[in-house]
């Protein structure tokens, strides 16, 4: 069973829970079923939600995702684990004193991703200098996923 309930788009959850009158992020239950984990100001996700949540929009469900993710013991487990939940893609390496980061696109949108990815292949590919873009629309296509070797990750929103 799909969950239905799952973010398609970026919303911000301190701005909600700021505004809304439900408890739960997700399904806006307005009868206040017993939340599973408060995340915000007493607000969060319902039983029902968590039991069938499954990330839409890793910037937006980055705090359920906090909760229900295990504690890694490596950069490949947790890579399994993301993997499990939608595309992710490798970008870079960084070395921060031998403690290697890798960086991953964690796809929210895989239409507008591959859209921005073939754009900057065809700079590349005509010799132009690839910059960021400042475009909000490419940028909510995917979140930044940094994982640690020893597998502590986080999620760039």
């Amino acid at each position: 069973m799909s969950f239905a309930y799952k973010k398609r788009e970026f919303e911000d959850i301190f701005a909600w829970a700021e505004d809304g009158n439900s408890k739960c992020f997700y399904c806006r239950d307005k009868e206040d079923a017993p939340l599973a984990v408060a995340l915000v100001h007493g607000k969060g996700i319902c039983h029902a939600c968590l039991e069938r949540f499954e990330i839409g929009h890793l910037g937006a469900d980055r705090h359920v995702v906090d909760h229900i993710a295990p504690e890694f013991q490596s950069r490949e487990e947790a890579l399994r684990w993301f993997k499990q939940y939608g595309e992710v893609h490798f970008v870079d390496v960084v070395d921060e004193e031998q403690d290697d980061v890798y960086i991953y696109h964690f796809v929210n949108d895989p239409e507008k991703y591959r859209k921005y990815q073939e754009m900057l292949e065809e700079m590349r590919s005509k010799g132009h200098l690839v910059h960021l873009l400042d475009d909000r629309e490419v940028e909510m296509s995917y979140n930044s996923l940094e994982i640690h070797k020893d597998g502590r990750y986080s999620i760039v929103s």
